[in-house]
């Protein structure tokens, strides 16, 4: 998880609550909604992987790295392909060249946001069923955990049908 994405943990627990300890669960914010999701082959860019690590055009589906849930089983068999996929920098991505080489699907989560999430920044945004929303200063985690956590003392809730 990125530093600067906010998680309810009441809502990712409801999350958990519905699938299996043992089902195979690779599941986040997907990347097949990204603009692009080309390789990039500029040497100067942050995210740059050399034709030779990986001579495809498009990165395979993946989740992003902001948040991701992974069940213990898919887990166990990421740790045991990883040692069979060739390593590339960008670590998201890599995840999905190792969850591809396994057959597990990433799934997208619709409570996951990420940067160009959309969503103000204010507590109802968060607070219904959003389970993680990224690009927060600390500032703002800090507020939202607190308002969360003073929402959750107090049994109050905001009106979230908009959301």
């Amino acid at each position: 998880m990125d530093a600067d994405v906010f998680v309810n943990p009441y809502n990712l627990m409801e999350y958990l609550r519905t699938h299996s300890a043992d089902q195979l669960l690779y599941a986040g914010y997907r990347n097949s909604y990204f603009p692009s999701r080309r390789v990039k082959r500029n040497t100067d860019s942050k995210y740059y992987v050399s034709y030779d690590s990986l001579p495809c055009q498009l990165y395979q589906t993946y989740n992003s790295g902001g948040f991701n849930v992974i069940s213990m089983e898919t887990l166990k068999l990421f740790y045991v392909a990883h040692r069979h996929v060739p390593y590339i920098p960008v670590e998201d991505a890599y995840t999905g060249l190792v969850a591809k080489a396994t057959g597990v699907v990433p799934v997208s989560m619709d409570t996951v946001f990420m940067n160009d999430h959309g969503l103000p920044y204010d507590y109802c945004s968060y607070h219904g069923r959003i389970i993680a929303t990224h690009g927060y200063t600390s500032n703002q985690l800090y507020d939202m955990w607190g308002q969360l956590h003073k929402d959750i003392v107090n049994s109050t809730r905001c009106d979230l049908q908009n959301i």
